[in-house]
């Protein structure tokens, strides 16, 4: 497994899958253990292996958006249908995940469990479930601070131990030394993604801030750098104040906690494609649900509106980014993540009412009607 790092053998054994032309592949920097998992396709023909992982993709997919509808639209079948029906058809998944080959089902999975399980009040479980994310660890970058700030410690447990068996998994195949070539190699990823250094990848395909902060033209010192600069950091501080007071609230501000992180997670961030923005749709209907249970009939007609717009804008936002350098599902995902935190700090703010004393104690009546 030593050379499984060695850029130079990876562009070759891509050209000799499918050679591009014009264009170039990336490096792959999924960790150890993702190789481990697709020895066995190495072992099929390449159609054969292909359309297997689109099997278990599509089931992946399938089970990570079923477990956060169980609960939101129990017993509401044409709700139900709805919402699997535009998850289908969301085009990152679709064309950008599904037909690719990408591992973001994987994601989608792993969070739809974990959000799942937590309702459930098996905690260490949801964090045994979110530590399928290791195989991609930008994704946990605001996901692990959340568990921190929001006190979910025996999530946290369980996070680590299932990272940790997945490590200790590679090491057994692989030895030590493995992971001091990946770690070696993610350095020069990080040069090519922008993170160290100037970036050589297309911008244009990735909605995190850091990739939109590149597609800004002026240099580092332009307006609107700095504008986005500054958006960026007073989102994370309010998103940081808000997970750190949502602690003990209730059950549907603790679904808007994870509805918020996930967003936020995809723009506050160095690195994600737009394939891996399929994880907006468990945002949004862990949002709706949370809606549906306060009874905000207004805010939850806005989300669905925002919903809808998110998949519409989709399709074309790549091809929009690509020619005019304007990145539009970034500033969709920002309104998403805007609406997510001004609903949070509502939603903090309302007495629980399942026997367990309250964060604080608030007259309802001072935060307004539905």
């Amino acid at each position: 497994m030593a050379r499984l790092y060695d850029y130079k053998l990876q562009l070759k054994t891509f050209n000799d899958v499918f050679l591009l032309h014009g264009e170039t592949y990336g490096p792959s920097p999924y960790p150890p253990f993702v190789a481990l998992f697709f020895i066995p396709f190495a072992r099929l023909s390449f159609a054969q292996a292909y359309l297997l992982w689109m099997g278990i993709s599509l089931t992946l997919y399938l089970i990570g958006i079923g477990v956060s509808v169980w609960d939101t639209f129990q017993g509401r079948r044409l709700e139900i249908s709805l919402v699997f029906c535009f998850a289908l058809s969301f085009y990152p998944f679709v064309i950008n995940s599904f037909a690719n080959g990408q591992l973001a089902a994987a994601a989608v999975f792993s969070i739809g469990l974990a959000a799942y399980q937590e309702r459930r009040s098996n905690m260490f479980c949801s964090g045994l479930a979110l530590s399928i994310l290791a195989y991609k660890p930008t994704l946990t970058l605001v996901l692990i601070p959340m568990l921190f700030l929001t006190r979910r410690l025996r999530t946290m447990l369980g996070f680590l131990t299932g990272a940790a068996a997945l490590v200790l998994i590679s090491i057994a195949f692989g030895g030590v030394h493995i992971w001091s070539f990946y770690l070696g190699f993610l350095r020069d990823f990080g040069r090519a993604s922008g993170v160290d250094g100037q970036a050589v990848l297309q911008r244009w395909k990735y909605v995190d801030f850091s990739s939109v902060y590149h597609l800004i033209p002026g240099g580092q010192v332009s307006i609107g750098r700095v504008l986005l600069a500054l958006v960026a950091c007073a989102s994370a501080t309010w998103l940081g104040i808000l997970l750190w007071k949502s602690s003990g609230a209730s059950k549907p501000a603790q679904c808007l906690v994870w509805a918020a992180t996930i967003t936020w997670t995809l723009l506050l961030n160095v690195y994600v494609p737009i394939y891996d923005s399929v994880l907006v749709i468990i945002a949004l209907i862990l949002t709706i649900g949370a809606l549906r249970e306060l009874g905000w009939g207004i805010a939850r007609r806005r989300i669905l509106f925002l919903a809808v717009l998110t998949i519409a804008i989709a399709s074309i936002s790549a091809s929009i980014a690509k020619r005019f350098g304007v990145q539009l599902l970034t500033i969709v995902l920002f309104l998403v993540g805007l609406g997510q935190l001004l609903l949070l700090r509502r939603a903090i703010l309302i007495p629980r009412t399942d026997g367990v004393p309250p964060v604080r104690t608030l007259n309802q009546a001072s935060i307004g009607g539905a």
